[in-house]
C-alpha cells in the first residue's frame, strides 16, 4: 500500500509491548504491504524524542525512536489500543513527576490526535467508551435490556438498592484495567457483594458501580464479524459462543 508517489502508507501501532492483539494486527498490515511503526507512549520521554512544530494547517515534524525517524505527513492511520503511562527519569519528586506527566500527556498526546488521518480509535472516543453510563444509556437507546445500576459511595443507598433489586448485587470496576501500585496492570472481576458486609469508611473512599445481579448461561464477544442469531434462539448463540471462545 502506497501513498501514490511510492512511498509506503505508515500506520502507527500504539500500544503497549506485551499486546498480543496488536502483534495480528501489525503482522496483517505488514502483509498487506505497510510500513509499520510500533511504539509504546510509555516509551516517552526515555526513549522517545518528539520534534514538531505548527503551521497554518497542521502540525508537521518528526518522532525519533531510537535510530527510526517517522515524518507526520507519513502517517496515514493509527491503531491506537493499549499504551502505557508515561516513565518519566528516575530522581524527580512528587510533585514535579505529576507535572511533567501532564506535559507529556498534553505535549506528546495533542500533535498526535489532531493528525487527520484515520483512527482505530481516536483517543477522546476510547476515553468517551470507558464510562459504563454512557455504555448503558447507549445500549437503551437502541432497544437492549441493561441491568437496574447505581453508581454511589453511600453505603445506606448501596443497601436500599439491593433491598429494591430483591436479590444479589454485583460490584464493577469502571474501568477495564486496573493499576496496583501505580505500575502492573491488574484486572478486577465483576463481584458478588453482600451489602451489610460493605464497610461504610471504606465505602465512602470513592464512587463504586453496582447492579443488579443478572443470572447468564454464557459469556459472548461481539468481534465485529456479522453473525446471524434469531430471536430467543439459546442454541445459535451457544454456538455462537463457542465459536468466540476458539
Amino acid at each position: 500500500m502506497t501513498d501514490g508517489s511510492g512511498e509506503p502508507e505508515v500506520v502507527l501501532v500504539i500500544t503497549a509491548p506485551d499486546d498480543s492483539t496488536a502483534d495480528a494486527v501489525e503482522i496483517e498490515l505488514t502483509k498487506r504491504a505497510c510500513s509499520v511503526v510500533r511504539f509504546d507512549t510509555g516509551d516517552f520521554p526515555t526513549r522517545i524524542r518528539m520534534v514538531v512544530r505548527n503551521d497554518s494547517t497542521r502540525w508537521r515534524g518528526q518522532l525519533v525512536i531510537g535510530s527510526d525517524a517517522v515524518d507526520f505527513d507519513a502517517v496515514k492511520a493509527v491503531y491506537y489500543r493499549r499504551p502505557s503511562r508515561f516513565v518519566l527519569p528516575e530522581g524527580l519528586s512528587a510533585g514535579d513527576t505529576a507535572f511533567a506527566i501532564t506535559e507529556a500527556r498534553l505535549g506528546f498526546g495533542g500533535p498526535f490526535s489532531s493528525l487527520p488521518v484515520l483512527w482505530v480509535n481516536h483517543p477522546a472516543k476510547v476515553a468517551m467508551a470507558e464510562y459504563k453510563s454512557a455504555q448503558l444509556t447507549t445500549a437503551a437507546a437502541v432497544g437492549l435490556s441493561v441491568p437496574r445500576t447505581s453508581i454511589t459511595n453511600d453505603v445506606e443507598a448501596l443497601r436500599a438498592f439491593a433491598a429494591e433489586v430483591d436479590g444479589r448485587v454485583v460490584c464493577k470496576t469502571f474501568p477495564s484495567l486496573m493499576l496496583s501500585n501505580g505500575k502492573t496492570a491488574e484486572s478486577v472481576f465483576t463481584t458478588i457483594v453482600d451489602p451489610l458486609a460493605v464497610d461504610a469508611r471504606q465505602f465512602a473512599v470513592t464512587a463504586h458501580l453496582i447492579q443488579e445481579w443478572v443470572p447468564k448461561a454464557f459469556d459472548a464477544r461481539h468481534d465485529g464479524r456479522p453473525r446471524a442469531v434469531r430471536s430467543g434462539d439459546t442454541r445459535s448463540l451457544r454456538e455462537g459462543a463457542r465459536g468466540l471462545a476458539r
